[in-house]
């Protein structure tokens, strides 16, 4: 993942795991603009810590089983 001051820029296939989750790491404020697009996930973890999600950050996105937000 390409990470700057706490804002996740971009997501890479290296960073979606064996079973097809993308998990984003606790302490992410933003997800930036197109930071996850053009992928596909069986689940994604969004932590509460997320506060702003950019435009088209999930821009053509496939999610198979879930989203997950933690919402504190």
């Amino acid at each position: 993942m390409k990470i700057e001051n706490n804002v996740l820029i971009k997501v890479y296939e290296s960073d979606i795991q064996a079973d097809g989750s993308l998990i984003i790491p606790d302490g992410i404020t933003e997800i930036g603009n197109i930071a996850c697009s053009y992928r596909s996930f069986k689940s994604i973890y969004i932590p509460d810590s997320v506060k702003k999600i950019g435009k088209s950050a999930f821009f053509i996105v496939v999610i198979w089983r879930k989203l997950t937000f933690l919402i504190a």
